[in-house]
């Protein structure tokens, strides 16, 4: 994973003036970097990526990517059938592949309007995420790597015991982690599923 932001623009948002400091603030930028991965479950980086999908239902028409937004779809199968780019819409910003209308034959909608049910049965390749990260994305980022860089040696502790001393570091989960502000940002970039 790379760095969501650059060692300018923090410092910048920081005020970190010390070049010394570098290398820590960038290995910090690149850990929050990774939480944030982990917390929305997702890359944000523009990159050529391949997914597959469960259809557990026989009227499922629809598949959301998990990094979006689509830039172009490079292929669409189902049941190892590659689908025509003219049977299915692109919901660039939203991360949705959408088979086209579907047309009524007496009571039941035609059948290949519907992805065929089964374990990994619809793969999508296609170039995704985004070419340049986007401001908000970018301040929630600066926002917990600051916090991170200022609290360095004064983390939270579990507990502590004076003779031969000893003490538990608390630990935190990605969603631990990260502040309300933070979550509420972070969460317009988690994939709706």
């Amino acid at each position: 994973m790379s760095c969501l932001v650059t060692l300018e623009s923090f410092r910048v948002y920081s005020g970190a003036t010390i070049s010394s400091e570098d290398g820590r603030i960038t290995a910090i930028i690149e850990g929050v970097s990774d939480l944030v991965s982990r917390y929305t479950h997702r890359d944000f980086e523009f990159n050529a990526y391949d997914e597959s999908f469960d259809i557990w239902d026989y009227d499922i028409d629809v598949v959301k990517v998990r990094n979006f937004p689509i830039v172009s779809v490079v292929g669409l199968t189902d049941d190892g059938n590659l689908i025509a780019s003219s049977k299915y819409k692109i919901y660039k910003r939203e991360g949705v592949i959408a088979l086209k209308e579907r047309t009524y034959i007496s009571q039941y909608y035609r059948r290949d309007h519907f992805f065929t049910k089964g374990y990994q049965t619809v793969e999508v390749s296609y170039w995704g995420g985004h070419e340049i990260i986007p401001d908000s994305l970018q301040l929630a980022v600066k926002m917990a790597s600051n916090r991170l860089y200022n609290e360095i040696g004064s983390e939270d502790m579990l507990s502590e015991k004076i003779g031969a001393y000893q003490y538990t570091k608390k630990t935190m989960s990605p969603e631990e982690f990260f502040t309300p502000t933070e979550k509420l940002i972070l969460n317009l970039y988690k994939p709706i599923t």
